[in-house]
């Protein structure tokens, strides 16, 4: 994704994205998986020199291709990605271990991962209350005022039922 930020500049989000074929190890049948891995973000000014880079690490398997997508937004001049992460992965990034496996989303949730001028960031978790979790899943994050987004939600990750779900963003 490419957003332009002010008259000065342009936010470049690049994801890692696979789909491949493999065989489920309980039923042995074969099918699709997406993988959906690391986001390297960057901030350009207007001729195209960089200001920062900085990668987020996380790794998501599954069966659902409306699983795993990140969404970026510019929210007055910040780059923001809503995203779905777990513990264990947010656990390894504070230690610095380097590996991340798809078993590492044991108890996945949804963040906003906002990025600061230097390019650090603080990932905070949303669609989160009393111990249940939903999850931003699907293909698209529509904008319909300022700080208003919406994109589709569920109540579980591979779930069949999907809601709009409203999204207000600030940087608070």
């Amino acid at each position: 994704d490419v957003l332009p930020h002010g008259k000065d500049g342009y936010f470049v989000v690049r994801e890692f994205h696979q789909e491949t074929s493999a065989v489920d190890s309980k039923t042995s049948m074969s099918g699709l998986r997406w993988i959906h891995g690391p986001l390297v973000v960057s901030d350009l000014d207007a001729k195209g020199e960089e200001r920062w880079t900085s990668t987020f690490r996380r790794l998501i398997y599954d069966k659902d291709p409306m699983v795993g997508e990140a969404f970026c937004l510019e929210y007055k001049g910040q780059l923001m990605l809503l995203l779905v992460d777990s513990e264990e992965q947010v656990e390894k990034r504070k230690s610095g271990e380097k590996k991340l496996t798809h078993m590492d989303l044991k108890s996945p949730f949804s963040t906003s991962v906002p990025f600061n001028a230097d390019g650090t960031y603080k990932a905070k978790n949303i669609l989160r209350t009393s111990g249940a979790n939903d999850f931003i899943v699907g293909r698209e994050l529509y904008r319909l005022g300022p700080s208003e987004y919406y994109a589709t939600g569920s109540h579980k990750l591979s779930g069949s039922r999907m809601l709009p779900v409203r999204i207000d963003i600030s940087t608070e």
